[in-house]
């Protein structure tokens, strides 16, 4: 699990382990996160601290803890938001989103592929990928976080064919959730707690999103060894107030952009009269 420290990469720590997997969850803040209350799933739960920005870091990350029998699932997570105007984004914030998102991640999935482990024949390989649906979405001063969310999508597309040709029994998950009630996460955008509550809860979303996962191979029908879904905001639960995931299988189709009115044209003023010349 990259980046399963909180919000919804700790939910989806938590219900991998009670699904009965060894879970090993990489992040920055690995060695004060618990997974679970039960004792039996701390046992098969391992926490790894790694730094996604620093390419030494991610260079030198422990693979052990991911070499055993069985299918390897691994989970792309890791996130962080930021809403602001480019013109406004220091490069150091621009360098830091990128590499967390994006540059580490590859990286680190780099490794993992060009593993002797990984591309021994039956050791099937299932990427999950979490984008969000801020990868189609027309949102305002978001460009660059939506950027990297569009580029991770994509590249997981690209990656498909790849992984298939290398062994048919790897399998891809790409999954396009909306907001969650992760505390801290949106804070750029000042909502309030009546708002944040109102987003979908991450447990629920995780739940949705191993649903996916866990989904049988077809014997006929289509191919589901790629699959890609979106996870929006349903209804609201009387119960809990939050909005229920709704899924939409399939991409979708990129929002234009949501212009700006344009200002009136000055009124033409007129020419003046030719010079009169007796």
């Amino acid at each position: 699990m990259v980046g399963g420290t909180r919000g919804l990469g700790r939910e989806l720590v938590t219900q991998g382990l009670r699904r009965g997997h060894d879970v090993v969850a990489y992040g920055r803040s690995a060695a004060t996160t618990t997974a679970a209350d039960a004792a039996p799933e701390q046992e098969r739960f391992r926490a790894r601290v790694l730094d996604l920005t620093d390419p030494a870091a991610v260079d030198a990350a422990d693979l052990d803890g991911l070499r055993g029998p069985g299918p390897l699932y691994l989970f792309w997570v890791a996130g962080a938001f930021l809403r602001r105007p480019l013109a406004l984004t220091a490069p150091q914030e621009i360098d830091h989103l990128t590499a967390l998102l994006w540059l580490g991640p590859v990286r680190l999935l780099r490794r993992l592929l060009a593993d002797p482990w990984t591309s021994a024949p039956h050791r099937p390989l299932h990427l999950v990928t979490v984008a969000s649906s801020s990868s189609w979405r027309a949102r305002e001063e978001q460009s660059l976080y939506c950027g990297l969310k569009a580029a991770q999508a994509a590249f997981t597309r690209g990656l498909a064919p790849e992984l298939l040709a290398a062994d048919p029994s790897h399998r891809v998950t790409l999954v396009h959730p909306g907001a969650m009630a992760t505390a801290g996460f949106h804070d750029d955008l000042d909502l309030t707690p009546a708002e944040l509550a109102a987003f979908m809860d991450p447990a629920d979303v995780a739940a949705e999103i191993w649903r996916l996962v866990d989904r049988p191979a077809p014997t006929d029908g289509p191919d589901q060894r790629f699959l890609e879904a979106q996870l929006l905001r349903g209804e609201t639960d009387p119960a809990t107030g939050r909005a229920a995931p709704r899924l939409v299988p399939g991409p979708q189709a990129p929002e234009p952009p949501t212009l700006p009115e344009a200002l009136p044209l000055p009124e033409a003023l007129p020419l003046p009269e030719p010079a009169r010349t007796s």
